[in-house]
């Protein structure tokens, strides 16, 4: 079921029960159209148009992967889908006809995460391997693979000036990589308590500012850029 709130309101304005026969993993909204994309452990994808009412139409189906559809990413200029699965693979999918126009392999375990740079060139995945894999899109080639995480990578977010990659995972860490160079930087910061956000320099990307909420084993789940200096991440309380 996917459910689309009205964040105004704080109200629900529609429910699409009937797209998916399986749980939906994960949603993302377009940056530049009306619409929104789904993944599901049917191992489909689709593609729903959103109405000025709120509605949701589904207007295509993404079909090819062999296992569950885990996450989902617009290109940004939204002529292009991304899709990670379970079964090991990232498939690239035009948005208008819904033809696959490239299958992009070298991760050896489920993708959990997708993000592409802002320039719209590269694509950077991740998942259960702990390795995050960037991707030329252009050649459809791996360019490098950076290690630092020691379990599940969970979340991936560029910064808005594409200079920084960021990704969280179950490790409990936060790691800043500097994207330009393809390099991890001298020290990701683990976080060990409930962390709400956290805010860096672009300009230094080693040198970060935490701040802590509550005690707790907090396990960063998302990662989202506010703007090249703040990057909040959001995770889940382990202790409860």
């Amino acid at each position: 079921t996917i459910r689309l709130w009205d964040l105004s309101q704080v109200r629900q304005v529609c429910c699409a029960s009937s797209g998916h026969d399986s749980p939906v993993w994960d949603v993302t909204f377009s940056r530049t159209e009306p619409m929104l994309a789904s993944a599901s452990h049917d191992t489909t994808a689709k593609l729903w148009t959103v109405d000025h009412g709120g509605g949701l139409e589904q207007v295509r189906m993404f079909a090819g992967h062999h296992s569950d559809v885990d996450c989902v990413q617009f290109h940004p200029n939204s002529s292009l889908l991304a899709t990670g699965s379970s079964d090991h693979s990232v498939r690239l999918w035009d948005v208008c006809s819904g033809r696959m126009v490239r299958l992009l392999t070298g991760n050896l375990s489920p993708v959990r995460c997708l993000a592409f740079s802002p320039c719209g060139r590269f694509l950077a995945t991740s998942g259960d391997s702990a390795v995050i894999n960037i991707f030329d899109l252009a050649a459809g080639q791996r360019l490098s693979s950076l290690r630092g995480h020691t379990d599940v990578v969970y979340s991936l977010s560029y910064s808005p000036s594409g200079d920084v990659l960021a990704s969280c995972g179950l490790d409990r860490q936060v790691c800043l990589w500097n994207a330009r160079q393809a390099v991890t930087t001298p020290s990701p910061v683990a976080f060990n308590r409930s962390v709400p956000s956290l805010s860096h320099s672009p300009a230094s990307p080693s040198s970060c500012q935490i701040t802590t909420s509550s005690a707790g084993a907090t396990v960063p789940q998302s990662l989202v850029y506010f703007n090249d200096s703040v990057l909040f991440a959001l995770g889940a309380n382990t202790d409860l």
